[in-house]
């Protein structure tokens, strides 16, 4: 059986994120990527292939967390590498704002 995937909580610190998101998404195929945040906890989720000759080509995905009903999202945008299989890893680079 496979471990469970880390939850991402709104109250999570940038390093925390980072390494919650590194253990989970490296590896990955890109194609998987929207689904390995969804069961994360992410929401609202966005993501762009940079179709660069540099590898790894770099993949950016933006998503919220709820922070509760009626106070907005706490949005997470990463950066993170691909291989020319389309496997994710490693993440670059994580940032925090609010919405």
């Amino acid at each position: 059986m496979a471990d469970p995937l880390p939850q991402l909580a709104v109250t999570d610190t940038v390093p925390e994120l980072e390494a919650k998101l590194r253990s989970a998404l490296t590896g990955v195929a890109f194609d998987q990527l929207e689904h390995v945040l969804t069961s994360m906890g992410a929401r609202n989720i966005g993501s762009t292939l940079d179709n660069s000759p540099s590898e790894p080509a770099p993949v950016m995905a933006i998503f919220g967390l709820r922070r509760g009903i009626f106070r907005n999202d706490r949005r997470v945008q990463v950066f993170i590498g691909m291989n020319a299989e389309r496997r994710l890893g490693p993440v670059t680079s994580v940032e925090t704002f609010a919405k």
